[in-house]
């Protein structure tokens, strides 16, 4: 099978790792759970967008709260301790 080459009209974007960002993440170290991956490890995925917002939301995907646990963790009534030990809220991630 041939693969036929192409170049994007715009500058393509990836937020990937040094020395050589868009080398492809050795099996090791990945995870490999994103919404096009393969749940079977057999192919590997490069997310890549236009934009850097559109590679940071890519990257962030994981972090999206899911709105039928975010209702239920809604309805647990808190202890005013708890509010001595804050944490970061559904959706959020720390700086």
């Amino acid at each position: 099978m041939s693969l036929a080459v192409s170049r994007p009209e715009v500058q393509v974007r990836r937020v990937g790792f040094e020395p050589d960002p868009w080398a492809w993440t050795p099996w090791e170290y990945g995870s490999f759970t994103g919404r096009w991956d393969d749940p079977e490890d057999l192919y590997r995925v490069l997310y890549a967008a236009s934009t850097p917002l559109g590679c940071f939301l890519e990257v962030l995907a994981a972090s999206r709260p899911d709105p039928g646990l975010a209702a239920d963790l809604a309805e647990i009534e808190g202890d005013a301790a708890d509010a001595a030990s804050p944490s970061v809220g559904s959706g959020q991630v720390d700086r």
